[in-house]
């Protein structure tokens, strides 16, 4: 069981992200993407935008149809060019915080602000440091992609903390790469396939690495964001909320 696409709620700004990265080999494809995902001019135009999970699905699956026919230089450049920053208020909070342990600590906190088709936690045992990325709504023959995504969008602070990719074990449930396979440090990856998990292992002893991105005004801006946006969603607690909320809790550990 897992939380229907409909109630969940992404940023616009995903689909703007997607159409940029279509539109470096189909411009026709990537100009038609609004209309194919049913999102509306009031919509595209608002800052705060929010589009729900059918339709951010939809965005996946033309991500997906590009990556499938596009050239391969083309997709080496883009799986490398996915910044944290495209995930709005809590990627600008990760890039500027102090640490990794710092970033980390607020992916775990307000994750559901942004991807709320995830949950993530950390756990630390003997040096080591588990991060679960556990999907809670099901995206059918797209649920690799997501995965693949959410961990994609971890890696993606690793060069401003001084960590390699390499000392990072990333743990999959399916049993071949969709875009992963597309970054030009695959190579140099650990890659556990058809694991029963999506996860990301690292020593412990990385975690407090300092960012080299750290801005202590951004910082507090953007974390200031994610709260006031955090009291909003507590002051709209409607049954279907509540809910989503159990149904979200009673997932976790569990996957989907």
């Amino acid at each position: 069981m897992g939380i229907a696409l409909e109630s969940l709620r992404f940023p616009v700004g995903y689909i703007q992200l997607a159409k940029q990265i279509i539109q470096y080999q189909d411009e026709n494809l990537a100009k038609d993407i609004y209309q194919y995902c049913g999102i509306s001019e009031e919509q595209r135009c608002d800052p705060e935008g929010l589009i729900n999970g059918l339709q951010f699905k939809k965005g996946v699956e033309l991500l997906s149809e590009f990556l499938q026919k596009g050239d391969k230089d083309s997709l080496h450049r883009i799986a490398a060019q996915i910044p944290l920053t495209g995930h709005g208020h809590l990627g600008l909070a990760m890039i500027t915080a102090e640490s990794l342990a710092e970033a980390t600590a607020l992916a775990t906190t307000y994750i559901h602000q942004m991807v709320p088709a995830f949950e993530i936690s950390l756990q630390v045992t003997q040096g080591l440091c588990i991060l679960p990325l556990t999907r809670v709504a099901d995206f059918a023959q797209y649920n690799a992609i997501m995965d693949e995504l959410a961990v994609m969008a971890f890696c993606s602070l690793m060069p401003f903390s001084g960590v390699k990719l390499s000392q990072l074990n990333i743990l999959l449930k399916h049993d071949q790469l969709v875009l992963l396979s597309l970054h030009p440090e695959i190579d140099n990856m650990q890659i556990t396939l058809h694991s029963g998990r999506c996860a990301i292992e690292f020593p412990e002893a990385i975690l407090h690495n300092p960012l080299t991105t750290a801005s202590q005004v951004t910082h507090v801006m953007m974390v200031k964001k994610l709260e006031e946006r955090e009291q909003l969603l507590g002051s709209q607690k409607t049954l279907s909320y509540r809910l989503y909320q159990l149904i979200k809790q009673a997932l976790v550990g569990q996957g989907t």
